[in-house]
């Protein structure tokens, strides 16, 4: 039976026969059970006020390192530039800093997630590879 079920039950069975000698015992239990319930409730909605505080204090650690890579220390845009490839392989348009094209590490694929071939890129930057 929900909380709301049993108030409404409660409340019920005084107006249905008051309280009385006999049934104020009854009505007692039936009261110390709905707040035992209600504990329960608010102990469970705690945990997970505190468990969501953490989650975001976490994204708000994580804005703020992204935030300072993005602006910088003094406050101004990290200026880096992109250049569009086409995956050899599947074929997708992506972009990649400037400097992985001549970096000895490979470069993977968003989409296909394999190595991709980088030819020479061509002056004027629209991204293809020559041939």
């Amino acid at each position: 039976m929900s909380l709301k079920e049993k108030v409404a039950y409660i409340k019920g069975f005084i107006k249905g026969g008051g309280v009385t000698e006999k049934n104020f015992e009854e009505i007692v239990n039936l009261i110390v059970d709905a707040l035992d319930d209600v504990a329960s409730v608010l102990e469970e909605l705690e945990k997970n006020q505190l468990d969501l505080e953490e989650y975001v204090e976490s994204i708000d650690d994580d804005l703020a390192n992204l935030e300072k890579e993005f602006w910088g220390e003094e406050g101004e845009a990290v200026e880096e530039e992109f250049e569009e490839i086409e995956c050899s392989n599947c074929g997708e348009m992506f972009f990649v800093p400037i400097e992985d094209l001549y970096s000895e590490e490979e470069i993977r694929c968003p989409v296909c997630g394999k190595a991709v071939v980088v030819g020479e890129v061509e002056e004027g930057g629209d991204g293809k590879q020559a041939s």
